[in-house]
């Protein structure tokens, strides 16, 4: 199964994109084992506050790697699973100061399309 973010939580330097449903239901905060509709909403709507702050480097939560790349040469890529979320999250970084692109069709183009990929474990 292909996760559409990873942040290389839990200790991870490095992302990890694809994980099994039973890896997901007993590791993944956002619908692992008793996580019911109203957490998942919630824990995504706070998630989802967050992005321009952590681009934003005046706010003392910025992501350091993000930032550097904030009104320079560099492109911050995003990718979701098919792409949606990716342009709302584009959007939001263009808006402020970032030249943003979005991986067209997602995880999903990018395995239809046979690119390179990195297993779980």
């Amino acid at each position: 199964m292909f996760v559409s973010h990873d942040y290389g939580a839990d200790g991870r330097d490095e992302p990890a994109w694809e994980a099994t449903v039973n890896e997901h239901k007993a590791h993944n905060v956002h619908v692992k084992d008793g996580t019911d509709r109203a957490d998942y909403i919630q824990r995504r709507q706070e998630r989802d506050a967050t992005l321009e702050s952590q681009a934003d480097p005046d706010t003392g939560k910025g992501n350091d790697s993000l930032t550097a790349k904030r009104m320079s040469e560099g492109r911050v890529h995003v990718l979701c699973a098919s792409g949606a979320r990716a342009a709302l999250a584009a959007d939001t970084l263009r808006r402020v100061g970032y030249a943003a692109t979005i991986i067209e069709g997602g995880m999903s183009g990018w395995k239809n399309a046979e690119l390179p990929r990195c297993a779980d474990g």
